[in-house]
């Protein structure tokens, strides 16, 4: 009993939001897809804006599934629809300035992780991001596999959609999307400034971003519980 009052006071207090041992399926799938980029640093060269363009990707898969989130809803909780529909003109507002974060976020990392914050033409930087791109398209599909394995869990079988609501929601993408960028930035630039990067510093970045979307992932669901 008195382990039990402990274990829901440190969710309570937002300990257990840290906690790294996986809770459940998707929380293990989440942290062994994470670990995917460590074989990428490690052992096929990659660079630190590989790294970068990867958390990049996942940003869209993110966006991808809070859509995702209100179609769902709106097909399967009825009592939903005219709140979801009267905020049609915010979800467009939102693809809108979303996309213009996107842009400015992706610009930033070419700039400064491909080019050195040298002069850019436009040819070349497509060509970049489409080379960087392609080097992590394994682990950027197998992160859409991570997220669609959650969604699925989640939000479709435990009906979180039941409570899912517009109010709840809105500011999901940018509060993952946010905390996650801002911690593996720091991180990044605290313990390598270099363009590429050592075992255990990739290793010290890869753990920051596991933590910060563990953490994401638990939160998000504690609001349906």
């Amino acid at each position: 009993m008195q382990s039990s009052t402990n274990n829901q006071t440190q969710n309570n207090s937002g300990i257990g939001y840290y906690n790294p041992v996986p809770k459940d399926l998707s929380e293990l799938i989440l942290v062994l897809v994470n670990l995917i980029p460590l074989i990428g640093m490690w052992f096929w060269e990659w660079k630190l804006a590989d790294l970068f363009i990867l958390y990049w990707a996942e940003s869209l898969i993110i966006a991808f599934f809070w859509y995702a989130k209100i179609i769902a809803t709106m097909i399967l909780n009825k009592d939903q629809r005219p709140s979801l529909i009267r905020g049609i003109p915010m979800f467009v507002f939102f693809t809108i300035h979303f996309g213009g974060f996107m842009f400015g976020h992706l610009f930033f990392i070419m700039s400064v992780f491909v080019f050195n914050n040298g002069a850019i033409e436009f040819g070349e930087l497509i060509k970049s991001i489409l080379e960087n791109l392609n080097t992590v398209a394994l682990p950027f599909a197998m992160i859409f596999i991570s997220h669609s394995i959650s969604f699925i869990q989640n939000f479709i079988v435990n009906k979180e959609y039941g409570k899912w609501n517009q109010k709840s929601g809105i500011g999901l993408p940018y509060g993952r999307i946010i905390v996650m960028h801002i911690s593996v930035f720091l991180i990044a630039f605290l313990i390598n400034s270099g363009k590429f990067l050592s075992p255990l510093s990739s290793g010290l970045i890869i753990i920051t971003k596991i933590i910060t979307d563990l953490r994401a992932h638990r939160k998000e669901h504690r609001l349906y519980r």
